[in-house]
């Protein structure tokens, strides 16, 4: 369809942002779910769209020219990327089903936000009690069912007066400042207002895969997709980690429960040996600054990082530097600890290319992997940045 240009925002190189006129079929972002995007052209110019949103009730869509010059009053021609649509109203029809399954299955839990991806979408719930594999599988099992049940899927616009009325409504009334308000219902099931895009019947969804949880009560996130082949990714990798293990399926949640048992006990066994084991630290003078440094290899990395933090511990005129190399991976772990009498630009070690450092830290304490094993550059790029 064609759309007018009102008003050309935010143009930087090859980007702009565009308010256009009058009602079309791209969905805007909203409810957790991405905006549509698509292609655009015009007698001057050719490009993508990359989202579409809402500002003060008009439509704003976010491009990125091919080439030629976008003008104010240019008259669009765009084409909605629909596979990306479809997957994207997939995903969050599946969302809906689910959250009513998970909400129905557990008094007291509730789904208060939502993630919606083209591969993977997360649902963040809270609940004061705990979930595990069992309560997913039987949701998964219950959704999977209301998919199969070819259940409608109907779009309402209502006033907002009549949406109140709606026994078992569930919205988010503080964010509702519209005369009207969305409101998707699943007959006999779900009735809940969103902004987002949807199927028209359940079947279309495809088939729901959860593919993973985490969290403590009361904050928990579950992640699925609809790709019914990981399915079988799955239980190939499952086969694959029972052939290693040397176990029946059923025996492999034992195993590694043994494993973190004997892990844990490992651990309080490597804390008591600490105390008795020295390690090669070096003394290192540069530009008038004192590093204690230390270069392992093929130590446990809890072993080293206790001795760099017993190191640096009450010195506040210290720096200690250990590199936790197992002589093997290209990226190694690593430990800085920067005392009280300087000034620490952490920003500095994570940008530096000689470095290429991934991780953080706060208290002058910087850890996590890079891929430098060189002490003395280490030194020379600890010495630019600390004062």
């Amino acid at each position: 369809m064609s759309v007018r240009v009102l008003r050309l925002d935010n143009e930087k190189g090859k980007k702009a942002s565009v308010l256009i006129e009058g009602d079309h079929f791209l969905h805007p972002e909203g409810g957790g779910q991405p905006g549509d995007s698509g292609v655009f052209f015009s007698d001057n110019c050719d490009g993508f769209i990359l989202n579409t949103r809402k500002d003060n009730g008009l439509c704003v869509l976010d491009l990125k020219l091919k080439s030629g010059e976008l003008k104010e009053g240019d008259l669009l021609e765009i084409e909605r990327d629909d596979v990306r649509h479809s997957v994207l109203s997939r995903m969050h029809s599946g969302e809906h089903v689910l959250s009513r399954v998970m909400e129905d299955m557990r008094p007291g839990l509730s789904v208060y936000k939502v993630a919606v991806g083209e591969e993977r979408t997360g649902v963040y719930l809270r609940y004061d009690g705990d979930l595990d594999w069992d309560f997913l599988f039987e949701a998964e099992d219950r959704a999977r069912e209301v998919v199969r049940s070819s259940l409608p899927v109907e779009t309402l616009v209502l006033p907002i007066e009549e949406a109140k009325g709606l026994d078992g409504l569930k919205a988010r009334w503080d964010r509702v400042s519209d005369e009207f308000i969305r409101v998707v219902r699943i007959p006999e099931f779900d009735l809940i207002a969103c902004s987002g895009s949807h199927v028209e019947n359940t079947s279309e969804i495809g088939t729901l895969f959860v593919e993973s949880f985490k969290g403590s009560s009361p904050e928990w996130e579950v992640v699925f997709s609809l790709d019914s082949d990981r399915d079988v990714l799955y239980s190939r990798e499952m086969r694959r980690l029972i052939s290693r293990a040397n176990c029946r399926y059923d025996e492999v949640g034992k195993i590694m429960d043994r494993l973190g048992d004997e892990n844990g006990s490992l651990r309080k066994q490597l804390a008591k040996v600490q105390q008795y084991v020295t390690l090669p630290w070096e003394t290192r003078e540069l530009d008038g600054l004192t590093f204690d440094v230390l270069h392992s290899v093929g130590l446990p990395k809890e072993l080293v990082t206790s001795s760099c933090r017993k190191r640096a511990e009450g010195r506040s005129d210290s720096i200690v530097l250990a590199l936790i190399d197992d002589g093997v991976g290209r990226a190694i772990p690593f430990m800085l600890c920067v005392g009280g009498d300087f000034t620490f630009d952490s920003k500095g070690l994570l940008g530096s290319n000689e470095l290429k450092v991934r991780g953080g830290g706060r208290g002058g304490v910087l850890s996590g992997q890079t891929e430098c094993r060189s002490l003395d550059v280490w030194l020379k790029v600890c010495r630019g940045i600390i004062s």
